[in-house]
């Protein structure tokens, strides 16, 4: 992770008014900052990822399943943003998933899994392939390199979405 990183989380979690507004700050350079690399390689992205970024919302989402089939990789995330959508993420991957403990204490892991924050980036390497790099809150961060995903949204009919308040 180049701009969400470890480090940067785990100054969001303090607790003195100075600190957390620092953490704050320099939280938001690192959403402006992204946000201006996503803008530079926007046109270079496939359709598939552009979907992604601009139709989910995937902060909060609870990962309820992440397995590998044949050449994929596999993701089923409940949305927290209602109505509380299953999202089923297929990668075609260019090399095995890499995943692996990010150095998150465990005061800041949580024992149900959600995706906290992720960076898509793009490599050119004589074929133009694309990464993702995905910080979950059981302190694994996974990496995948592919070259094509497909998000299946799904509504959920059991478990019955939980009403928001």
């Amino acid at each position: 992770m180049k701009y969400f990183t470890p480090e940067r989380y785990k100054r969001l979690q303090a607790t003195g008014m100075q600190d957390m507004d620092a953490a704050d700050a320099d939280w938001e350079i690192a959403v402006t900052e992204y946000e201006r690399h996503l803008e530079t390689i926007r046109s270079d992205l496939p359709e598939s990822v552009r979907h992604l970024l601009d139709d989910f919302s995937l902060h909060d989402a609870e990962v309820f399943f992440m397995g590998r089939q044949a050449g994929n990789f596999v993701l089923a995330l409940r949305l927290e943003t209602p109505p509380r959508d299953f999202l089923v993420l297929t990668y075609s991957l260019l090399e095995p998933p890499n995943i692996g403990p990010t150095g998150l204490p465990r005061q800041y892991q949580s024992s149900k899994v959600q995706w906290l924050f992720d960076e898509i980036d793009l490599v050119r390497n004589g074929e133009l392939a694309y990464t993702q790099s995905i910080l979950l809150s059981n302190g694994w961060q996974v990496q995948l390199s592919f070259r094509e995903v497909q998000a299946v949204a799904v509504q959920a009919l059991l478990p019955e979405p939980v009403a928001s308040s």
